[in-house]
């Protein structure tokens, strides 16, 4: 693995980088750039500039104003949620006792000082929020309800349920024109999370094993994936060479899912969350196998649950506005074979979305 560093620019040349994506609309090469960072946030610029056909210094004058135009919203590192000790995700509906802004002013607020909430959203129909919360076990999953969701201000009804397979997780958005909204390199994810293929086995350590070290790298890179290695080892009370060789280790051990580039979703015009819960007429292995590989073919979708309730799949779906809301559902879901029952809620608003997963509490 080479380290790669945050494509660098010096402060005098900030106006220029501003014009120079203020002065024309976004073009193809762009969304090539765009594309292949969100799938590899480490690759090195005469690496990117290759994969879209420009010489080093334009490519990197290109990416550096996707960044300062907001389209790129950050660099991070994908760790296993399993390999942690994190392999339960738990989605909780949460209807408020009145509907005014200083209830969830106050609710969403509280939202944000709990790490192990990865996602919440304003929602229609009859709840109010959607939070993805992912923790150790079922018993730290009933304490959680307890102690925070049961007692959050404002709080009057409360349904959750389990994931029991993480069918797809990705955070690359289809870009780009539709005609290039291709599958491509969309990962398969495993129930925890990581970017395993078929068979492969869990990460040889335990997390109980890391060392300080371990964790400081993993913190670091969770926010930064384009971290110089120079500068990481720096952060964690290294010398350079024994910090990358932990990080290839913890890469190797399968600690380390993927490097990937989050965009800001209005900027790309893919503003609108799409939940769809769905019943299969029959729950056989037969039909949830057509199901899953339907699911994984569809760039739109970002993330699919199998789980327990009432329904049997729960998809997290961008799209650009309400009338592809519309056709996703009627043109893709309501034409999947076995599909028995369709529920939609579009989410109102984006409160939290998180990739850094939290760390066990003794570290």
């Amino acid at each position: 693995m080479c380290v790669r560093p945050s494509f660098r620019y010096c402060p005098e040349t900030a106006g220029y980088f501003n014009h120079v994506m203020s002065s024309r609309k976004t073009d193809s090469i762009d969304w090539k750039i765009l594309a292949v960072l969100q799938d590899n946030a480490r690759i090195a610029n005469v690496e990117l500039a290759d994969r879209v056909n420009l010489s080093p210094s334009p490519c990197l004058v290109r990416a550096k104003a996707l960044e300062l135009s907001g389209f790129i919203s950050g660099y991070v590192t994908l760790l296993d949620p399993r390999a942690i000790g994190l392999g339960v995700n738990v989605f909780i509906q949460v209807r408020l006792e009145k509907q005014v802004e200083s209830s969830t002013m106050r609710f969403e607020g509280a939202v944000g000082k709990h790490a192990e909430i990865m996602e919440c959203y304003l929602m229609t129909g009859m709840f109010d929020y959607l939070l993805r919360v992912v923790v150790s076990d079922l018993d730290a999953c009933g304490k959680f309800l307890t102690e925070f969701v049961a007692k959050a201000p404002g709080v009057g009804n409360i349904q959750s349920s389990f994931a029991l397979k993480q069918v797809k997780y990705k955070t690359a958005i289809p870009v780009g024109p539709p005609a290039s909204h291709q599958p491509g390199s969309e990962s398969v994810l495993s129930a925890g999370g990581a970017r395993h293929s078929p068979g492969s086995s869990h990460p040889v350590r335990h997390y109980t094993e890391l060392d300080q070290f371990d964790w400081k790298i993993l913190s670091a890179m969770q926010k930064n994936a384009r971290i110089a290695n120079v500068e990481l080892a720096a952060k964690v009370g290294l010398s350079p060479s024994p910090c990358l060789a932990r990080v290839k280790v913890l890469e190797r051990d399968g600690f380390i899912s993927s490097y990937v580039t989050l965009l800001d979703p209005l900027k790309v015009g893919m503003g609108v969350n799409l939940f769809v819960q769905i019943r299969l007429e029959r729950q056989i292995e037969s039909a949830l196998t057509v199901f899953e590989a339907a699911v994984r073919d569809r760039p739109e979708i970002m993330e699919c649950y199998l789980m327990t309730g009432t329904f049997d799949y729960l998809l997290r779906v961008v799209v650009a506005d309400l009338d592809a809301c519309q056709k996703f559902v009627t043109e893709f879901v309501a034409k999947l074979p076995g599909v028995g029952n369709i529920q939609s809620s579009v989410a109102l608003k984006r409160v939290t979305y998180k990739t850094a997963l939290p760390f066990p509490k003794s570290e």
